[in-house]
């Protein structure tokens, strides 16, 4: 198979930081930059400059020619960022605050009063959202009750990506997974859903056109071209989340395939073909990917923060570092694969595709392995970009299967497979850890 030639630029706007790299048809990043994003945080509410996200976008792209790296042979750019954020934009297109990132979680006090307002609906199963205050639904009711005069001189509300996508093209368009993650989307209807528009107060002028991911958002424009130091009229893909280009960049594209990520939060994705009905256990979410494909899983939040701290403790306190880590390892494991268990027992699942820093530790590799009893497979790469590249390369190649272009962009690296011991110690110990959770023992993260 050949796919169109020349090399993507793709960025993954993460909760700390943006990557962008430039991807060529081979799955091999040319190059590639990391700028921080600054967020400022006080208790559960997280804020990032709406400007300033600009500002560290273009810095990224800039970077990439640092070392004499031609950029004027791209074929397009693609985009992936961080989901549940919420940009609020006046008639101008300029922000009207600062952005709301997916992490924070302001909404939390406010999502008892959303569930009163669509009473008798089943909001979960309509939106595949989890009861939770990281939602712009909830946000947007915190919004009203203590900035209404920011809401009344809002013209556009989207997220992250949306935002990037209309400084670069100037067109409001988001993706069905983005969506997905609002509360806002029915995805039994693969539309917006006017009673919950309702129950937030919000007009559905003010939200983005909804394309498939690999659809065309617009064409870059001079001016954007000029601050990123790039040509104008290049294609922009609409893109997706860093959750469904995180499956796309690992080479988890098709149905028995796991995907287990470790970044801020630590998350196990699997597709579907339909909206299925989610389980009433709390932490389990669906997200519509585009077309007839949906995204399940479980989400942990502050998994990969709590390895960051464990990590950068000094040489001397080495020794309690490594205990304190393997028992946060242990938490995360044990916990994604109570959730997963019932998947996994009826044979769901065939291999298991890490992605993020976890995938680094070979050893906690291993142990996944041995208690998924499932080959994990090893892949290049480590973040979204890949699956940003995918996407314009899927626009660019119309009709093409996806598992076709991820057998040419995703490399892979080592297969780790189940060993018989080793399955047996680990299922010791997580029967033991499950024991002390009935006991009264809370784990260390919430969902």
């Amino acid at each position: 198979m050949s796919l169109a030639e020349g090399p993507v630029l793709a960025v993954d706007v993460g909760s700390s930081s943006i990557k962008a790299a430039v991807i060529g048809t081979n799955g091999r990043a040319a190059v590639t930059s990391k700028v921080p994003l600054a967020a400022a945080a006080i208790g559960e509410r997280v804020e990032i400059g709406t400007d300033a996200l600009w500002d560290a976008f273009v810095r990224s792209v800039r970077l990439l020619s640092r070392d004499g790296q031609d950029l004027k042979g791209l074929i397009g750019i693609g985009i992936t960022s961080q989901m549940a954020g919420l940009v609020m934009l006046d008639k101008e297109g300029r922000p009207v605050r600062d952005c709301i990132p997916g992490v924070d979680r302001r909404g939390t006090s406010y999502v008892a009063e959303l569930s009163l307002r669509v009473k008798g609906v089943d909001i979960v199963s309509r939106t595949g959202c989890p009861l939770s205050g990281i939602y712009p639904a909830s946000k947007l009711l915190c919004l009203q009750a203590e900035e209404p005069d920011v809401l009344k001189r809002t013209a556009y509300i989207g997220g992250v990506k949306e935002y990037l996508l209309q400084r670069l093209t100037g067109a409001w368009v988001t993706d069905p997974a983005s969506a997905s993650a609002t509360q806002l989307y029915d995805q039994q209807c693969r539309d917006w859903w006017p009673e919950m528009l309702e129950a937030a107060g919000i007009d559905p002028g003010l939200l983005p056109q909804i394309c498939d991911p690999d659809r065309l958002a617009g064409t870059l424009l001079p001016e954007a071209g000029n601050r990123l130091g790039l040509p104008p009229g290049l294609p922009v893909a609409v893109g997706t989340g860093d959750g469904p280009a995180a499956n796309l960049s690992s080479g988890c594209v098709a149905e028995g395939q796991l995907c287990i990520s470790l970044g801020t939060t630590a998350v196990a994705r699997f597709w579907s073909e339909d909206a299925g009905a989610l389980t009433e256990k709390g932490g389990y979410f669906r997200q519509h990917f585009g077309w007839n494909m949906y995204l399940q899983g479980f989400r942990m939040e502050g998994a990969g923060s709590r390895i960051s701290e464990l990590l950068a403790l000094s040489d001397t306190d080495k020794h309690a570092q490594n205990g304190k880590l393997q028992s946060v390892l242990d938490d995360i494991l044990f916990r994604l694969y109570e959730y997963m268990e019932p998947f996994v027992v009826r044979g769901r699942f065939q291999e298991i595709r890490p992605i993020g820093g976890g995938m680094l530790r070979e050893s906690w590799m291993q142990d996944i392995a041995d208690l998924f009893r499932l080959p994990v497979v090893l892949t290049e790469g480590g973040d979204s970009t890949s699956g940003a590249a995918m996407l314009v390369m899927k626009h660019l190649n119309s009709g093409t299967a996806w598992k076709n272009i991820s057998d040419k962009i995703v490399r892979i690296q080592k297969v780790i497979r189940p060993g018989v011991q080793g399955s047996e110690a680990i299922r010791r110990r997580y029967e033991l850890s499950i024991s002390n959770m009935k006991g009264g023992r809370r784990g260390l993260f919430r969902s």
